[in-house]
């Protein structure tokens, strides 16, 4: 496990982010634009666009309405976006998942997301 200091957030106090072995964040709910960003520069991904950020958002969205994971199909057809467009920015689904600040979603699921 380790930490990372995003600074000052929107409550005006330090926010210490905890990840798991696998870089998965333990507490989605600390998650902002600039934890994604932080996350996104630490797996070597370009600099988050408002474009990044929507796709981000739906992701997080179908995870806290539904429980689960969302395909790259459906996103794409979702938010009009070409596949290509999806890889990328993020590479793999994986790395989608995890910039998006959610937690591990378990051997099975890595498998299939990677």
């Amino acid at each position: 496990m380790y930490s990372v200091d995003t600074g000052l957030l929107a409550e005006s106090r330090p926010t210490y982010l905890n990840f798991d072995a696998d870089g998965f964040l333990f507490h989605p709910e600390n998650w902002n634009h600039q934890t994604a960003r932080t996350i996104a520069a630490q797996n070597g991904l370009q600099e988050m666009t408002s474009a990044h950020l929507k796709m981000l958002h739906y992701i997080r969205d179908y995870y806290f309405e539904l429980g689960g994971f969302v395909s790259p199909h459906r996103i794409c057809s979702e938010l009009e976006v070409d596949k290509q467009i999806m890889k990328r920015y993020f590479v793999s689904c994986l790395n989608a998942w995890r910039v998006a600040g959610l937690p591990n979603p378990g051997e099975e699921a890595k498998a299939y997301m990677s």
